[in-house]
């Protein structure tokens, strides 16, 4: 189970702060419509790859992600919020869900089929002891999506002027380059399909990468 610190800093006021570039969203509801969550557009590109099958999507916050997903798809999620889980239960309670710590634990003792993780991997405590759990719970034919903000020309510019998320949310804890990602962090434990970088909910201009995706496959 996480620890009590981390409950008090992804609690309630971590999702509805009310305060924008804060530790934390303004009002996450906001995001419950697949076009208004900033990683809605990846459920088509997910199926593409995968029609059906086991799905994990770690750090799962209120649950919205998963509920995109047709049918076909077993649903789980994890998250180290107990408040997150508690509501994300009670507004899908089809979707099997855990609170857990990816970095501590597996929430979940089975392999699936996909695995996802936005904006997860640079909150975690251990990121290796992470990533080796995600190894474990992955299929050897399974796919790993993630996503990770990056230190690039757009967050130094931000950071500037006092507005990089990247930078003031103190719960981003490793804060590099999306080369750093590629080719030291993730190949330790995956293959790198195919990455690109995104400035915000599937929009890419040019210079103003905020976010980098990877499609990961198991070594």
């Amino acid at each position: 189970m996480p620890s009590s610190n981390l409950q008090k800093i992804y609690g309630k006021n971590y999702f509805f702060s009310g305060k924008a570039w804060a530790d934390g969203y303004d009002d996450y509801a906001k995001r419950s419509a697949i076009k208004k969550h900033p990683w809605g557009f990846m459920v088509k590109r997910i199926i593409d790859e995968k029609q059906q099958g086991s799905i994990l999507d770690i750090g799962c916050a209120l649950g919205y992600f998963l509920s995109f997903f047709p049918e076909g798809f077993e649903k789980h999620g994890a998250d180290v919020s107990e408040f997150a889980i508690e509501t994300a239960k009670r507004n899908f309670p089809a979707t099997k869900f855990a609170v857990s710590d990816i970095s501590e634990a597996q929430p979940f003792k089975k392999q699936f089929d996909v695995i996802t993780a936005f904006d997860v991997l640079e909150h975690v405590l251990n990121l290796r002891s992470a990533l080796r759990n995600i190894h474990s719970m992955l299929k050897d034919d399974g796919l790993l999506v993630v996503a990770v903000p990056i230190a690039s020309r757009m967050h130094h510019l931000l950071a500037f002027l006092g507005h990089s998320f990247l930078t003031t949310m103190d719960s981003h804890l490793t804060l590099t380059t999306a080369k750093a990602w590629r080719n030291i962090i993730l190949p330790e434990f995956f293959t790198i399909v195919e990455d690109f970088p995104t400035t915000w909910a599937g929009k890419h201009y040019p210079t103003l990468d905020l976010f980098q995706v990877f499609f990961l496959r198991k070594k």
